[in-house]
């Protein structure tokens, strides 16, 4: 019998999504129906320095001039998603591929993603 397995990405810039991923994670091993689950902060799949550097300049924003995250927040909540645009807004920051990382292989039947870089 296949035992379903679930991938949960997080993003670890600030604390609330990575949270809501781990809430998923230990839901998951606690269901009643068999499943693998997994959880990887889609950071560890960058560089460190871009790692680093999204980290630190969310909580800088976020501490020092909330005012202007809430307006990026609001402004682009109210576009319509492109799969094309985002694609191309972040191409220069194209994670690498979980694949490569062999811990990572776990062929999910479902991928659950708490932030938007996943």
């Amino acid at each position: 019998m296949h035992k379903p397995s679930l991938l949960i990405l997080s993003t670890s810039g600030g604390a609330g999504h990575h949270r809501a991923a781990e809430a998923l994670l230990e839901a998951a091993k606690n269901s009643p129906v068999p499943l693998r689950a997994a959880h990887y902060d889609c950071l560890d799949f960058t560089s460190k320095a871009f790692k680093r550097l999204y980290g630190e300049s969310y909580l800088a924003m976020v501490n020092s001039i909330p005012e202007i995250w809430g307006y990026l927040y609001s402004h682009t909540e109210k576009k319509t998603y492109s799969k094309k645009r985002a694609s191309e807004n972040l191409r220069p920051f194209q994670l690498q591929p979980i694949s490569q990382k062999p811990s990572a292989r776990i062929d999910p039947d479902l991928i659950l993603c708490t932030h938007f870089l996943p």
